[in-house]
């Protein structure tokens, strides 16, 4: 059984538990949750950072000075933070009829997150999320339009593990992924036939133009303040985060089981390392160095991440695939702890990866040993025929986790 790297951080303070609770995406041993926001605290929480976010930056650029950069970038963080806990988490459950409890309401919420982040359609991430992702024959496999996404980048099966890692790289900088990722978002809104949903996107879009039109520096406001982070950045956190969810390609288990699959080739991917023990250092200086490293490394590196590419309850996506229809998704953290202590009976056990790019390395080290059959590259989306498919060209349009 490997080692409880969440249990490790027990040596630090106890009233920094919830902290590391929160940062890691895990609980600790007989740690429960003190207060679960309802969904409506859930989401006001996130609009009011996404609106923070916004006013951060333009007042940072609006009244440049030395301390403007840092106001850009926190402005920026809580932008791709408050988006993707809209998109990813509130707008994932208003498509699952768990957000409100009312079709209505959530198809209104669900509507008004769409048009703010300038991402998926309610109608076409519903029929892609239930008719295909969700579906056990389709979940992870070629016919998953998931994988074109992966796919139109070069990320598939029979490729060598540095090639999977440089192409990721590439597409996170290519001008060419980010404007066709827009181009999608944008097309999805505008070609929507919802009653209504047209005149609210150009109404929406006009008012954007109108108020970037009265001066260059309210269209550098925002450009600076909203554009910027809702397109490249927002869309790097979905690559990162996307490419690290599910076990893609990989053949399902032989089983009769329905839903089996989505246990295999989802897990739990937390932010964190364990901490460092005394008696593998020879010396003290080592053992000291050993916790600064872990701590910058912590600020650096998982602190981000947690904040921009796995907020919410992302860390716990595996906890939804088992459980797709739970009302426990604001309290996630602990439910799937829960769930994990007493799996179902004949239903694998719970899996994880601790820091992104071991869950990441994980994917890319299973797609290496695949060979690529005539099938799977077919479906998989490479770039030019994902151009012409429509199916695999909406790929780039969601966000659906």
């Amino acid at each position: 059984m490997p080692p409880d790297i969440r249990k490790s951080y027990e040596c630090l303070p106890a009233f920094s538990a919830r902290f590391w609770t929160w940062l890691t995406g895990k609980p600790g041993i007989h740690q429960h949750a003190i207060f679960v926001p309802g969904p409506l605290m859930f989401a006001a929480a996130a609009l009011v950072t996404f609106f923070i976010g916004i006013g951060l930056s333009g007042y940072a650029v609006a009244s440049w000075s030395g301390w403007s950069p840092l106001l850009v970038g926190l402005g920026w963080a809580c932008v791709v933070n408050a988006s993707r806990r809209l998109v990813s988490t509130v707008n994932h459950q208003c498509i699952h009829g768990r957000f409100s409890g009312s079709r209505k309401t959530d198809r209104l919420v669900s509507n008004a997150i769409a048009l703010l982040t300038l991402t998926d359609t309610p109608g076409q991430y519903r029929h892609e999320h239930f008719s295909l992702h969700h579906r056990d024959d389709v979940f992870t496999s070629s016919r998953d339009p998931a994988a074109a996404f992966l796919g139109a980048i070069g990320i598939v099966p029979g490729t060598p593990v540095r090639t999977l890692w440089r192409r990721l790289l590439v597409a996170l900088v290519s001008p060419r992924f980010h404007m066709r990722f827009l181009l999608g978002r944008l097309r999805s809104q505008m070609t929507m036939n919802e009653r209504g949903w047209r005149l609210g996107f150009l109404l929406f879009m006009g008012g954007l133009i109108i108020a970037a039109s009265q001066s260059p520096g309210a269209a550098v406001i925002i450009c600076v303040a909203y554009l910027v982070p809702i397109t490249i950045l927002y869309q790097n956190s979905v690559l990162l985060e996307f490419v690290s969810e599910h076990a893609w390609f990989i053949p399902a288990p032989i089983t009769t089981r329905s839903g089996i699959i989505h246990a295999t080739h989802s897990w739990g991917r937390f932010c964190g390392r364990a901490t460092p023990e005394r008696q593998v250092f020879a010396t003290p200086g080592g053992y000291y160095l050993a916790w600064l490293a872990w701590g910058l490394e912590h600020l650096c590196y998982h602190l981000p991440v947690r904040l921009l590419i796995l907020p919410g309850d992302l860390p716990q996506h595996d906890f939804h695939h088992r459980n797709p229809a739970t009302p426990e998704w604001t309290n996630a953290t602990y439910a799937r702890a829960s769930d994990a202590a007493c799996v179902k009976p004949g239903w694998p056990p719970y899996s994880e990866f601790w820091g992104l790019h071991c869950a990441i390395g994980h994917v890319f080290a299973q797609l290496a040993q695949l060979k690529t059959s005539a099938s799977e590259s077919e479906g998989a989306g490479i770039e030019q025929g994902a151009s012409r498919d429509g199916q695999k060209r909406r790929a780039f349009v969601n966000d659906r986790r």
